[in-house]
């Protein structure tokens, strides 16, 4: 049981790391496609 403990940690400290990298790129996506729709409702 302790290297799935170990697993677990390893997991959750990785996913600390990345998670502000997705949280940005989400936003990102998010901007454009509402950028992209007022483009297209002006047109």
């Amino acid at each position: 049981m302790g290297q799935h403990s170990s697993l677990k940690g390893w997991l959750l400290s990785s996913a600390e790391e990345v998670a502000p990298w997705i949280l940005t790129a989400l936003l990102e996506q998010e901007l454009r496609r509402t950028i992209f729709t007022s483009k297209s409702k002006s047109n």
